[in-house]
């Protein structure tokens, strides 16, 4: 998506949006497939806002992972050995903003 102003004699960019789903579909981590090992499915939103300058010399922009905060593992591991069963969470929601100049 792009957004556009309209100038007098020209209509220019001047910055876009971007959403980037990722989807994770269940799977199971070790070779028995048991339920223990499952890893379940989660979807995550990120998005980037970005505003160039008329002379597109310069860009700035704010970024979100994991727009809404969700708790899921990237990992899972059942040592077989008791019933525990170890795991790797995902990264909580993390933003950033960047600014780059073209000189």
């Amino acid at each position: 998506m792009r957004f556009r102003t309209s100038g007098s004699t020209s209509t220019s960019a001047i910055g876009s949006l971007s959403l980037r789903p990722c989807i994770q579909s269940k799977k199971f981590t070790n070779t028995g497939n048991r339920a223990s090992g499952i890893l379940d499915a989660y979807q995550l939103a990120n998005a980037r806002l970005t505003w160039r300058n008329a002379n597109d010399d310069l860009e700035i922009a704010a970024e979100v992972t994991n727009l809404f905060d969700k708790y899921y593992f990237l990992t899972i591991f059942d040592t077989g050995a008791g019933g525990n069963v170890t795991g790797q969470p995902g990264r909580p929601r993390e933003w950033a903003v960047s600014v780059k100049k073209k000189f």
